[in-house]
C-alpha cells in the first residue's frame, strides 16, 4: 500500500506522465492511496491510519486488489462515512470489481457515495478531484480543470480564469 499527495513521495506508486501532472495540479490537496494485492486487515489499519492526514480528496485506488477482507471493508465503509458527515473531504473510488465491488456493496458504501465517485482509472479520479477541488476554492482563483469533454489547453498558454456568474447566466438567457 503506498500513500502520496504529490509523485515523489513515493517512487514505488504507478503513475502515468499524465496521472503525475495531474497530481501536481492538485497542489497536495488530494490523497491518493494505491492498494496491490488482497486486502485485510493490516491494509485496514493502514487506511484508517493515512485517513488522518490532511486532506480534501482521498481517492483508494483499489484496481489491483483482487479481494478484500471483512475488516478493510468495514474500514471503508466507517472511513466513507465519517467522510460524508464532515462534509469537508470527499472520496473517490477507483477500479473495484469483481469481489471487491460485491463486498463493498454488501457493507453499503455504494449507498453513502454517489455512483459518480466510483471510477474506471485513478486519471478519471483525479480529473474529478481537480473539478472538486476547483468547485470548493475560490471560483474567482484560476483553476486549470482538465475535462474529459474538452481538449486539455496548451501547456504554454496561460490558463483564462473561470467565467463569472454573471457570464455564466447571461449566456443561459441568450
Amino acid at each position: 500500500m503506498r500513500a502520496i499527495q504529490q509523485p515523489e513521495d513515493d517512487s514505488e506508486v504507478i503513475l502515468t506522465p499524465e496521472e503525475a501532472r495531474l497530481m501536481y495540479e492538485c497542489r497536495g490537496r488530494v490523497l491518493l492511496i494505491q492498494i496491490s494485492g488482497p486486502m485485510s486487515f493490516g491494509a485496514a489499519r493502514t487506511i484508517s491510519f493515512h485517513m488522518g492526514r490532511d486532506y480534501e480528496v482521498l481517492i483508494l485506488d483499489l484496481s489491483r486488489v483482487p479481494m478484500i477482507g471483512v475488516t478493510a471493508s468495514l474500514t471503508i465503509e466507517q472511513e466513507v462515512k465519517a467522510a460524508a458527515r464532515q462534509r469537508r473531504r470527499h472520496i473517490f473510488i477507483v477500479g473495484a470489481q469483481g469481489q471487491v465491488a460485491d463486498r463493498l456493496r454488501r457493507f453499503k458504501v455504494p449507498n453513502v457515495l454517489p455512483a459518480g465517485n466510483f471510477l474506471p482509472t485513478c486519471y478519471h479520479a483525479l480529473q474529478l478531484a481537480l473539478v472538486t477541488l476547483a468547485e470548493i476554492t475560490d471560483v474567482t482563483a484560476p483553476v486549470h480543470v482538465v475535462s474529459p469533454l474538452l481538449p486539455p489547453l496548451p501547456t504554454d498558454q496561460p490558463v483564462p480564469p473561470p467565467p463569472t456568474t454573471e457570464t455564466l447566466q447571461s449566456q443561459a438567457t441568450e
